[in-house]
C-alpha cells in the first residue's frame, strides 16, 4: 500500500528473477523513486532499466554481489528518474497520439 515509502527507504533495487515478464513494472516503480537497479542481463530488462542500473548474471553469486557493490557507490537518482520518465503515461499517450495521426495521414 505504501510502496513509494518502501522504495524511498532503500538504497538500491534488485529483482534477480529470470522469469520472463511481459513488462517489469516493479523496475519502473524503483526507478521513479530514484533507485538504481541491478537486474538480470536480458533484452527486456535492458529496455526497461536502461541507464538507470547495471545488468549482470544473477546466477553467478560473485558477479551479482560485485554488481550490487558497484551500484551502491553510484548516485542513480537522476538517471533512474529520467529512465522512468520514458515510460510515463504522459509520454506513452503522446507516442500513441503521434502514431494515430501518422496512420491517418497516409
Amino acid at each position: 500500500e505504501d510502496m513509494p515509502g518502501v522504495y524511498r527507504s532503500c538504497d538500491l533495487f534488485s529483482l534477480p528473477s529470470w522469469d520472463r515478464e511481459a513488462f517489469g513494472i516493479v523496475y519502473l516503480e524503483a526507478l521513479a523513486s530514484g533507485l538504481g537497479v541491478v537486474a538480470p542481463d536480458d533484452s527486456s530488462r535492458r529496455e526497461i532499466v536502461g541507464d538507470g542500473g547495471l545488468f549482470t548474471d544473477v546466477d553467478n553469486i560473485r558477479t551479482y554481489a560485485q554488481a550490487i557493490e558497484k551500484a551502491l557507490k553510484i548516485d542513480w537518482s537522476g538517471k533512474a528518474r529520467a529512465q522512468a520518465e520514458k515510460f510515463s503515461w504522459e509520454k506513452i499517450t503522446k507516442d500513441y497520439e503521434r502514431l494515430m495521426l501518422d496512420m491517418t495521414k497516409g
